[in-house]
């Protein structure tokens, strides 16, 4: 498995207000008509370390929502740079390369 960037905030929130995380979709129909559902709240996972806390609460999160993108993936729009982390190392050759 490739671990990738992917926002943690919900989790930094949940876990010390022990409020779960409730993710969210919304769709657009024919005629127009936007749908918003909500799945079921995501209670934050504990753990000895912080960080393995966020890891653990943020990767339930991202599985619920990939469940949520599944349902209707033409629907989805991705904005964040979630590939930074590959993609930048490629881009710093390429330049020292064709400086070179």
């Amino acid at each position: 498995m490739r671990f990738r960037s992917f926002f943690k905030s919900p989790a930094i929130i949940a876990l010390p207000t022990e409020a779960p995380v409730l993710p969210a979709t919304r769709w657009r129909e024919d005629g127009g008509r936007h749908v918003l559902r909500f799945g079921a709240p995501i209670a934050p996972i504990e753990a000895e370390d912080t960080n393995d806390a966020i890891r653990r609460t943020t990767r339930a999160y991202n599985a619920a929502l990939e469940q949520l993108i599944l349902a209707r993936p033409e629907q989805w729009y991705w904005v964040h740079r979630r590939w930074k982390q590959v993609a930048q190392p490629l881009r710093k050759r390429k330049l020292r390369a064709a400086s070179a």
